[in-house]
């Protein structure tokens, strides 16, 4: 099968998009598949070739001017270039992963008799946007652009029917992880590497600083929790998405003199990830909105437990109690007690192994490849719409 990946998320980018499309299409290449990533850049950088998939740059050439943000022109540019990549390579599949403004391209391009339009929604504002009228109207009028849809969490899935799309249409597909790359290592080698302290109970939170990545309220449970753990270590291995977020962060610290509790790292290469991985004993997602999160797999095949909250793609990741603790989101106590009571009372080993073992049983990037493939020949048999 001949698939067009058509996304603003790729190498050199880093992020959960970037992974899953990395992931996803080098999984359908290894299956025999020919695959292309058309990918652009605000930066316009150009995109990194990983592997025996593709990678082609598309450069906007709006016809009067290029306006900031999403805008009539800009749609119709990269619906015009992407009409002339189609010619070329005439794909079976149209995959796309950016709501706008690629779905207006979409509207632009109209329906094919050639390929089917793909697109998978990654995006938690989605789940922000249609709780509103306006909203779900918008939503509609966007996802109508395609004649199918895929969303990594049954929340999203749920979300995405409430629009009145054909049922058929629609399915949930989770995220997936490389189990090879993501393998369990050593953790003292890890932590000597890294050089972090041996005797420390280190948690792990490889999240962006953003207001729905929930981290304010890890800081705020740290200081509860050095109370029953005084050796606890908490890293922060993320970017500065915002300007909103990393500050409170800080400020929660200082606020508590918690930073002999504490260090930040900054934004880690994912190809560095591991090494932190490795090194801690639990890995911490505080979400307050969240798909199936590609941190929390990764964290589960390289063998650590999880504590995160009961959100989204999180709660269908972690089975409490087994591979890990699920507490309420915003409630930094109850993330204190999941923390507090999954080093205390569990065992950590047999919780990441479990955890590791589920990881390949449903969550590798080969199985999600192969779903997605099945969903993309149910599609091909539907008319187009």
């Amino acid at each position: 099968m001949k698939i067009a990946m058509v996304t603003a998320d790729y190498l050199p980018n880093v992020g959960g998009i970037t992974s899953h499309i990395v992931g996803i299409s080098h999984a359908m290449a290894k299956q025999g598949h020919i695959v292309k990533v058309w990918f652009w850049d605000s930066q316009n950088r150009a995109p990194v070739s990983v592997g025996n998939v593709s990678t082609e740059p598309l450069e906007f050439k709006p016809l009067i001017f290029r306006p900031r943000g999403i805008g009539v022109w800009y749609s119709i540019t990269l619906a015009r270039e992407l009409r002339g990549k189609i010619a070329d390579f005439e794909p079976e599949i149209l995959h796309t992963h950016t709501l706008a403004p690629v779905s207006l391209s979409m509207r632009w391009l109209g329906a094919s008799p050639t390929y089917r339009r793909i697109f998978t929604n990654h995006s938690s504002g989605y789940l922000k946007m249609v709780k509103t009228r306006l909203g779900r109207q918008s939503l509609k009028f966007y996802c109508g652009a395609f004649d199918g849809l895929l969303a990594p969490s049954r929340e999203l899935l749920e979300k995405s029917r409430l629009l009145g799309l054909d049922d058929e249409r629609c399915q949930y597909i989770p995220n997936g992880v490389d189990a090879e790359k993501f393998a369990p290592g050593d953790k003292r080698e890890a932590r000597s590497r890294l050089n972090l302290p041996h005797e420390k109970v280190v948690l792990l939170a490889t999240r962006r600083f953003v207001v729905k990545n929930g981290l304010r309220y890890l800081a705020l449970a740290l200081d509860m929790v050095r109370k029953h753990v005084p050796n606890v270590l908490c890293v922060f291995c993320g970017s500065a998405a915002d300007n909103e977020e990393l500050p409170t962060v800080k400020k929660i610290i200082s606020q508590y003199a918690l930073d002999p509790y504490v260090r930040f790292e900054g934004d880690v290469p994912n190809d560095k990830i591991k090494n932190y991985l490795d090194a801690s004993d639990i890995v911490i997602l505080p979400s307050l909105v969240e798909a199936t999160s590609i941190s929390g797999l990764e964290a589960m095949s390289a063998a650590k437990p999880i504590v995160g909250t009961k959100v989204g793609g999180i709660a269908e990741l972690v089975v409490d109690g087994v591979t890990g603790t699920l507490v309420d989101p915003a409630d930094a106590s109850a993330l204190a007690c999941g923390i507090v009571q999954t080093v205390k009372r569990m065992d950590l080993r047999t919780m990441g192994n479990t955890a590791r073992q589920r990881v390949l049983e449903r969550f590798t990037w080969e199985k999600v490849a192969a779903q997605t493939v099945d969903f993309y020949r149910i599609i091909q048999e539907m008319a187009p719409c």
